[in-house]
Parts: C-alpha cells; structure tokens; sequence
C-alpha cells in the first residue's frame, strides 16, 4: 500500500543513483507538496450563502468534486486514461483512479476534451507522413532511373581529390557533357518538385487540422498546429508525429 509520508524526501519508487533520477525526485517531492498543500486549502475552503429568509449558511466546499475535476483535468492534459496511469498501470493506486475518471470522463473518454486546460500542439513532421504513404518512393524510383542514366553513358568518374585522379580517365566528349547537363537539369527539377509537394500538402493538411478544431465537441482551448519546416531529406526516415486530441485531428 502506498503511503504519503510528509516527512519522506523520497517517492515511492527505489531511487536511482544517477544525476537525472535524483532531479527528477527532487521534483516529484516539489510537485507533490504543492499538490498537498493545493489539496489541503481546497479542504479548508467555504461556501458562504444567503438563503431568502436571510439567514447566512456555510458549509465546506465539495472537495470530492473538487478532486475529482482536477484529476479529469489533468489526464485531459496528457491525452488519455492510458496515459496519464503509464507508470504503474497494474496498481491498485491506477485501478482507483481509473473507475473514479470514468464516471467523469466517460467508459469511453467521451468527456476528456472538455476538461483539458492546456492548449493543443499539433506537431507534425510532413516528411514522416509522406514516407509512411509512399509518396516519396516515386520521387526515389525517379532519381535511380537518373542514376542510371548516367551510368548507361560509361563516362568515368572520381571521387575524391582531383589531385590524386587518376591521368588515364578518358576525357568526356561534347555529346556525353550535354548529356550530363540533361541529367542535372532533370535532377534538379526532380528534388524542386519534390520540395514544392512537401510545401503544398503541408500547407492543405494544416488548413484541415484547423479546420476540424470547431467541430470537437467540449474542446474550448487554443490549438495550435507547427509544421515541420526542416529541409526535406533526400533518404527519408519514418517517425512518429502528434499525440493526444492531435492524431484523430489530422486523420
């Protein structure tokens, strides 16, 4: 069972010898004593009324209530019950507060959007996404059949120092440095038009996303979606984009 101990500079949890678990202890017990003390003053807070006889009536706050919207609120934030409960899932800490958020948020989180305090980041990586779709393998399949075309005109290359080249490559005729410059040209126009469809989808998946941010019922803070606005790569490479209210956003 697990026990809040005011005394104890230490979570729960075994601590660890390195640099970045003892911070991160010293601010869980920070956070916790905050949390502590922001219970405690709701606990002690009153209502006072005036009922139509006049005659004044106070009486405590719901502090039930008033727990139970901070932790709704809370979970809203980080995205889901999941979530929030990843630490220990299996506990019976995690198995409380689960059934009591469901009666708040919902068998099926239906109520979570309402609840959340922060504003949403949407951040979404256009590169990852149209590697995820393939789109970027026709441009891949486009610069190996340049590649081979260079290839098919046997003109000898180096690479490295033209110092250290070696004096028997074959000089490159008129005909094969037009073609080279052919080549070029092509390639060049091949990772322009890749550029300008990155730019393109990322700027109609941005006009969706905010788009859709009325239609989210209960949803009442800012969203704010950031487009990777990096170089694109010429190897892509797959990742992980959005989180939370983000992914069924951009679906």
């Amino acid at each position: 069972m697990t026990k809040y101990d005011p005394t104890s500079n230490s979570p729960p949890e075994a601590p660890t010898d390195d640099d970045a678990g003892t911070q991160a202890r010293q601010t869980y017990d920070q956070l916790l004593s905050e949390a502590v003390k922001a219970l405690t003053a709701a606990a002690r807070l009153s209502w006072t009324r005036r009922a139509p006889d006049g005659s004044v009536n106070t009486r405590p706050c719901d502090w039930a209530e008033f727990v139970t919207l901070a932790l709704a609120g809370a979970t809203a934030n980080i995205g889901s019950l999941e979530a929030i409960l990843a630490g220990r899932p299996g506990s019976w800490e995690a198995g409380g507060v689960r059934n009591l958020l469901t009666g708040t948020l919902g068998y099926d989180e239906q109520q979570l959007h309402e609840h959340r305090t922060e504003p949403v980041v949407v951040n979404i990586n256009v590169d990852d996404i149209m590697f995820a779709l393939e789109v970027w393998q026709a441009y891949d399949e486009a610069g190996t059949a340049l590649q081979r075309r260079y290839d098919d005109l046997g003109v000898p290359r180096w690479i490295g120092s033209c110092d250290d080249a070696p004096q028997d490559l074959s000089p490159v005729t008129p005909e094969q440095e037009q073609q080279l410059d052919e080549i070029a040209a092509l390639e060049d126009q091949l990772e322009q038009q890749r550029q300008q469809d990155w730019a393109a989808y990322s700027t109609a998946l941005k006009t969706h996303i905010e788009a859709q941010v009325p239609h989210i019922e209960g949803l009442r803070v800012p969203v704010f979606v950031i487009v990777d606005s990096g170089a694109v790569p010429v190897n892509s490479a797959s990742g992980s984009w959005g989180s939370g209210v983000g992914e069924p956003l951009a679906d």
